[in-house]
């Protein structure tokens, strides 16, 4: 499966799919998954201004949408 990450706030699923570019970035969007199914339904709302912290100690922040890009993360 999966590997999964939690903490006492939050759990996350993260799927990391091999591409074209050759930069790396990370990007996605942050929900309140209320239902628990992993996908962000019409009920979920995105959590606006979250800040993450990654594994590496670098902190990003949401958008109004709940989605983040942190350039060159560590892999």
């Amino acid at each position: 499966g999966l590997p999964r990450l939690s903490s006492d706030t939050a759990a996350v699923t993260v799927r990391v799919r091999a591409g074209v570019l050759e930069s790396r970035f990370a990007m996605g969007r942050v929900w309140l998954d209320a239902d628990g199914d992993g996908t962000l339904g019409e009920r979920e709302r995105p959590l606006a201004h979250a800040l993450l912290w990654l594994s590496h100690g670098q902190t990003v922040r949401t958008d109004s949408l709940g989605r983040f890009t942190s350039p060159d993360p560590e892999v």
